[in-house]
């Protein structure tokens, strides 16, 4: 079970970040990309903070250069690349946003081979071919029952972006926790501030804090208010501090491969919303959980 630490903590966030994926869609509608990531940045850093200070805040904390890495991580990964991608699902949908994060484990593969000359076993490379493949046929799959909005270039540009800037947050992130040994709260909380404290003073920059930001939360009934909590808590506070996890006790590319599998998760999410996953459709994820399995054991 140690041995597993980073890719069980991976495919936790991806199941948690499936089902945010679902609830964040409905509530880009209300919100602007950049307002909707400064909403959950906030709230998630704060709950960081608590469980941080209820831990041994004093184990694992960056030194030196390992805040550099992880606040470009932040600014890049989180800023950017997670205002692209709420941007990409208000035009695209869960669905399709959720294949095009697929591009962001190769990436991640090339730029740690590049970068960091990480290797990778021949098995966990297939295994990652797999996975992907699985993911992407599975996705294919649901098309026909798909009522998302329909591919647009503005969705396909922001999408290509977010995954992107995954990949160079994550591998920024991957080494320096790595590198400084960081306690994943700590990356987790500096990457999450640094990327919301940028997004916060291009809005006051740009005047439109109380327009886009404060007058929507106002507006917003408890109901909303509190499932938009619940995707913040589990997709944004889980979900970023498991990613740590995963990339400071897993191989970069591993890591990122594992969480691209949140599409697998999807399909209960289907189910629910009455959209029964067809032979094809478990097909595929079977393929896709046998591509984990190899990068796993590989």
């Amino acid at each position: 079970m140690v041995a597993f630490t980073g890719e069980i903590a991976a495919l936790t966030a991806a199941l948690f970040w499936a089902i945010a994926t679902w609830i964040y869609s409905h509530c880009s509608q209300r919100f602007g990309a950049m307002p909707l990531n400064v909403i959950k940045g906030v709230i998630a850093s704060l709950l960081l903070l608590i469980a941080l200070l209820l831990s041994d805040a004093s184990v694992g904390i960056p030194s030196g250069s390992a805040w550099g890495w992880l606040i470009i991580s932040g600014v890049i990964g989180i800023a950017i690349g997670d205002t692209a991608y709420f941007a990409a699902l208000r035009r695209m949908g869960p669905r399709k946003v959720l294949l095009m994060e697929s591009l962001a484990p190769p990436l991640t593969g090339v730029l740690a081979l590049l970068v960091l000359n990480e290797a990778i076993t021949v098995t966990a490379a297939l295994g990652m071919l797999v996975t992907l493949t699985g993911v992407i046929y599975v996705l294919r799959q649901q098309s026909h029952d798909d009522n998302e909005p329909s591919i647009c270039k503005k969705g396909l540009f922001y999408g290509a972006l977010a995954a992107v800037c995954q990949a160079v947050g994550v591998l920024l992130s991957h080494y320096a926790l790595v590198d400084a040994d960081v306690a994943p709260l700590w990356g987790a909380l500096i990457r999450l501030v640094a990327g919301t404290l940028v997004i916060a003073l291009l809005l006051g920059l740009r005047q439109e804090i109380h327009k886009q930001l404060i007058k929507p939360l106002l507006a917003m009934d408890m109901r909303n208010g509190a499932i938009l909590t619940v995707a913040i808590v589990v997709g944004t506070f889980l979900a970023i501090w498991l990613q740590q996890v995963s990339l400071k006790y897993a191989n970069a590319a591993v890591a990122q491969t594992l969480m691209a599998t949140s599409p697998l998760f999807a399909l209960p999410i289907a189910w629910l919303r009455g959209n029964p996953p067809t032979f094809k459709i478990w097909l595929g994820t079977l393929s896709a959980v046998a591509g984990i399995a190899m990068i796993m054991f590989g």
